[in-house]
């Protein structure tokens, strides 16, 4: 018997999802995939439960910012009542909670400021406050290069598994340089397209797998530039209009004029180590080409 009805402590509770343009399935009430506020349900997945279990026969009509829908309980199914386009939904009862605390992600070697995380999760994108350093910090670097953009929504990626990779190759090279500061760690913009998004916070930046907008002028790896005016180029606006820029921490290092040939950076004749990054120019460098998917994290999305 469903907890919407019943208060008997086996009552199961049950949650409702459709399912969105990229095919994830979204809890009602929550942003899809890609993050869109402005298209969050009016009702939320515990009254759509409440209405199937009291009124199963009469569709349940509710809307967002932008339209009006019908979510039809016999058909499964919520249609666009402007558009007529219609959705695959879903209901799914809630696993047990176990008595046990759940495991959290240890946060040794892990930014501080990371909101906390179960063992379970592989990454979090973690919406910051508008009012909050971090959130100020990042408009100010976005807002340098493109003085009226305005940023929707920003979101801290926390991906341990990426950052710790990250901090290992800092230390390693911090040990062949023997100065920390001669990494040159920078952050840096790279605008993409909407359905790369979430992939990118998962495994990274990889231009095998999500290509390059640029092309390859400058060697045959990932672009990022110093400014987001440049970056924002290269992110396409979704089917809402919308473009997106992560801003990255990278490791610059050595750096060396790039050309398209390169699928690496040469050898230093000097250290005999490769370069660490090609750039466009080596007096005033805009882009610059990575090609160690360890020299770089994705710190947040715009």
């Amino acid at each position: 018997q469903s907890a919407a009805i019943s208060k008997s402590g086996k009552a199961t509770l049950y949650e409702w999802f459709f399912q969105d343009e990229q095919k994830k399935w979204i809890k009602y009430g929550e942003t899809n995939s890609l993050g869109m506020t402005h298209l969050v349900s009016s009702v939320k997945s515990d009254e759509i439960e409440q209405n199937f279990c009291t009124n199963p026969s009469s569709p349940l009509i509710f809307s967002n910012s932008l339209f009006t829908y019908q979510l039809d309980f016999a058909a499964m199914k919520q249609k666009n009542l402007k558009t007529g386009k219609e959705k695959s939904v879903r209901r799914r009862p809630v696993k047990k909670q176990s008595t046990k605390p759940n495991p959290v992600v240890k946060k040794d070697n892990l930014p501080s400021a990371w909101s906390v995380m179960k063992d379970t999760d592989i990454v979090i994108q973690v919406a910051l406050d508008t009012s909050c350093v971090e959130y100020r910090d990042i408009m100010t670097r976005l807002l340098a290069t493109l003085p009226s953009a305005r940023a929707r929504t920003v979101k801290r990626i926390q991906n341990p598994f990426l950052w710790r990779a990250f901090e290992n190759k800092k230390q390693e090279l911090s040990l062949k340089y023997g100065v920390k500061e001669e990494l040159n760690v920078q952050k840096m913009f790279h605008g993409t397209r909407s359905e790369h998004v979430n992939d990118i916070c998962k495994e990274n930046f990889d231009y095998r797998l999500h290509g390059t907008n640029v092309g390859h002028a400058y060697g045959k790896g990932t672009y990022f530039s110093n400014s987001a005016a440049f970056s924002l180029k290269y992110s396409p606006p979704d089917s809402f209009g919308y473009q997106y820029l992560f801003l990255a921490e990278v490791i610059i290092g050595e750096v060396v004029q790039g050309n398209a040939s390169m699928t690496r950076p040469p050898k230093n004749p000097v250290t005999g180590e490769l370069f660490n990054t090609t750039v466009d120019s080596m007096s005033s460098p805009k882009i610059f080409v990575k090609y160690d998917m360890q020299e770089y994290y994705p710190l947040y999305i715009i």
